[in-house]
């Protein structure tokens, strides 16, 4: 019997563009960060509890690195290694909300979005912008200093940005017996 548990993010990135052309696809990990593994403790025996996740898009611009002590406040602080590509540019101009992830019913320890994954329509601000990857959030609003930056991933390269493009995005979270 194993005493360990191994907690995994997967990501499926579909990046289409104004057609609907299939121009990229990959799948990727994610690295939970300090803070959201805390979280899944405080969640498992303390008082925590979110029901509602997030993510946003990482901009290319000036990125350096994703860390796993990164945090939400680092974040909200513009005191990481990188920032997050303005919500503008997806979705809907003028738009502050980060994505709502919604998952589906968890089986066999795995949770995922596989029925809704997640759209990212890139709007004319995106046109000519860069994203180097996804962070997961337990904030919806880009405004906001409270929350948990729960995992971040990079693509394996940038990924272009064009107006009318769209970034499709499928997320799993499994447990396993290490």
């Amino acid at each position: 019997m194993s005493d360990r548990i191994k907690q995994r993010g997967r990501l499926r990135l579909k990046h289409f563009d104004r057609e609907s052309r299939l121009m990229h696809e990959e799948i990727f990990y994610n690295a939970a960060t300090d803070e959201g593994l805390n979280f899944i403790v405080d969640v498992a025996f303390g008082s925590s509890s979110i029901f509602t996740w997030y993510m946003g898009l990482v901009d290319a611009a000036g990125f350096v690195s994703l860390e796993n002590d990164d945090t939400y406040l680092q974040l909200q602080a513009d005191a990481l290694d990188w920032d997050e590509l303005d919500p503008t540019n997806y979705n809907f101009v003028g738009n502050t909300q980060r994505r709502n992830i919604n998952f589906d019913e968890p089986v066999a320890a795995r949770i995922a979005n596989d029925t809704n994954p997640l759209i990212f329509a890139i709007t004319s601000d995106g046109d000519g912008e860069s994203a180097q990857g996804i962070f997961v959030t337990s904030q919806s609003s880009v405004s906001q200093n409270t929350g948990f930056l729960f995992a971040h991933a990079e693509f394996s390269s940038p990924r272009l940005l064009s107006e009318d493009d769209q970034l499709v995005i499928t997320y799993e979270v499994t447990q396993a017996r290490a």
